[in-house]
């Protein structure tokens, strides 16, 4: 029940704030960059935690496994996701 309250008190105070800062900083990039940067970022995390958690020959082998077609997929969709809601971000009239 306070779950709601709080909710809407942070986002009432801190959201138009944090909306307003993040379109302007949103319409400095193009929408692939930012595409290429995600995928290469959602990778390189992926790798690190695989790395961290099983050793490295573990890394390398779900790095392999996720060049493959299936594994590719995922990467894109994500980086789809987050480019959508950077160019939902930036038209937003703050």
């Amino acid at each position: 029940m306070s779950d709601g309250f709080w909710s809407g008190i942070f986002g009432g105070v801190f959201g138009p704030a944090i909306s307003r800062y993040l379109a302007r900083w949103f319409r400095n990039y193009r929408y692939w960059k930012i595409f290429v940067a995600a995928i290469f970022l959602v990778y390189g995390i992926s790798f690190i935690a695989a790395w961290l958690k099983f050793g490295l020959q573990d890394g390398l082998v779900l790095l392999e496994h996720m060049l493959n077609f299936p594994g590719i997929l995922i990467p894109v969709g994500m980086a789809l996701v987050f480019v959508m809601c950077v160019f939902l971000g930036s038209r937003s009239r703050t």
